[in-house]
Formats: C-alpha cells, sequence, structure tokens
C-alpha cells in the first residue's frame, strides 16, 4: 500500500483534489470515489514553476483559482497575485487572493479570451473555450438535468470526444439595474479519466453561460451565477477580450490517503 499527499478543496461547491504527485489514471478515479476522498475532480500541483495540470488534461476555472489558495496557504498570505499557467488554457492566468479567515479566501482568476468560439446546435449555444466545450440549455425545455441526459446530449452534439466537455442547465432568478442573477447545473465530462459528474459548482460552465448570454444580447457586463451548491460565482465581461471569474474557496482537509 501505498501513501500519497494530498488537499481537499471546496471552489464554491466544486470539491477539488491536490495531489503533489503524477498518479495512474485509475487511482485518481479510485480516489475521487465517495468511500475515498469524495470528489469531482483532481489535480497536480507545481508550485516551484506555478503551474497546475489538471488529471484529465482539461481546463479548469474553479481547480485554477483553488491553485491561487493553495499557494497563498503554503506560503502563509493574507493578500497575493500569482501569474499561473494551467492545463488546458494557451496563456498565463492572473490571480488575485484574499484571505477571508482561517482556511477561507476569495480567489479570482483573470482570462485573457483568445480561442474562444461560438457554436449553435438544436439544443442551444455551444462555447468551446481553450480545454473544455460547454452545451447551454435553457431550463423548461422537454429535457430535464440529469446525467443521462446529459451524456445524450453530448453525444448528439459530437462533443464527447473533446478531452472535455459540459452541459450547463440554466434558468434567470432576477435581472434588475444592470445586474442579472442565473441558476445553472452544470454536468462535466473529462475524457481521459472516464469521468461525468453533476457538478457541486463548474466555473468554466459559468464563464461559458455570461459569454453565451452577452453573446444574445445581454447588456449587463457582471453575472451572478447561482451553483447548486447555493455558491455563487460571478463572471465580469467589462474589458473586451478579457474575463475574471470570482468566488470563494475553501480548504476541507489535507493529509495523506492511502491506496
Amino acid at each position: 500500500m501505498q501513501k500519497h499527499a494530498f488537499s481537499k478543496w471546496n471552489a464554491s461547491g466544486n470539491t477539488t483534489l491536490f495531489l503533489e504527485e503524477e498518479l495512474p489514471a485509475a487511482t485518481v478515479c479510485r480516489a475521487l470515489q465517495p468511500d475515498a476522498l469524495n470528489c469531482e475532480q483532481a489535480g497536480y500541483v507545481y508550485p516551484d514553476s506555478l503551474r497546475m495540470c489538471m488529471a484529465g488534461g482539461e481546463f479548469c476555472v474553479n481547480a485554477t483559482r483553488t491553485f491561487g489558495a493553495w499557494l497563498a496557504g503554503k506560503s502563509g498570505a493574507c493578500r497575493a497575485d500569482y501569474e499561473v499557467t494551467v492545463s488546458g488554457w494557451p496563456g498565463p492566468v492572473q490571480l488575485h487572493v484574499d484571505k477571508q479567515e482561517e482556511g477561507v479566501w476569495q480567489v479570482q482568476a483573470g482570462l485573457e479570451l483568445t480561442g474562444c468560439a461560438f457554436e449553435d446546435c438544436a439544443a442551444g449555444p455551444i462555447v468551446h473555450l481553450p480545454g473544455i466545450s460547454h452545451l447551454l440549455c435553457a431550463a423548461g425545455r422537454d429535457c430535464a438535468p440529469h446525467t443521462q441526459e446529459a451524456r445524450r446530449l453530448m453525444e448528439h452534439c459530437g462533443l464527447e470526444n473533446r478531452d472535455a466537455c459540459g452541459v450547463v442547465w440554466y434558468e434567470e432568478r432576477w435581472h434588475e439595474k444592470g445586474r442579472a442573477c442565473w441558476a445553472m447545473t452544470p454536468f462535466v465530462y473529462v475524457r481521459a479519466l472516464d469521468t461525468l459528474y453533476a457538478e457541486g459548482a463548474c466555473g468554466s460552465g459559468a464563464l461559458a453561460l455570461a459569454l453565451a448570454l452577452q453573446r444574445r444580447g445581454e447588456t449587463c457586463t457582471h453575472f451572478e451565477l447561482v451553483q447548486p451548491s447555493g455558491g455563487t460565482l460571478t463572471v465580469g465581461l467589462a474589458e473586451a477580450g478579457r474575463a475574471v471569474v470570482s468566488g470563494e474557496v475553501r480548504l476541507v482537509c489535507e493529509g495523506v490517503w492511502y491506496a
């Protein structure tokens, strides 16, 4: 039996496992299971090079934000700025980290939106981000949010062969004074691990939804996206070609996992 150092995080509801050594895909999948470390996704952290790589090689906004909290926690900083590189994203990501209390940080990820594309599908618009694609489905249509329907839609829209893809069901909660609030229900598939999760939160899905809403004519520049966990992610699109995704990150636990 081998032992592996880990830390478990909650990024606005998106449970994220960080490992400090690369493991076989089957071992990572076992670590994610409810009877093990019970997480939705996993990534590897490389502090010396300020680099984070998801176990499936995909792009993940919440894991990127979590990396900022991990770095700040390691250094003991209450406020910090980092320029990091992460899997799936073509350029550096700017992270701003503010410690709220012990084990809790507010983390912003600044992203230059290069390589993003839109595709229209009968089920809804698809936003292709570097490292992951998301199909956006308005709630209330014939298809209801569940894992089997998400898989069917991924196959129907030809997304299942991408490194990572998601289906996000959404509905408007309120809209006033230039501010909009939307509720979203995300499902994410990672091909390298063959995992499909109904996620408690999804940062790339939130970004994709904000971009799709702006494209269809929404005039606000800041979107509040309520996650299934009850947490909120804020996406700012105030600057042309740039997005800022913000939300809370909590350290759940850290230790050694025996496998």
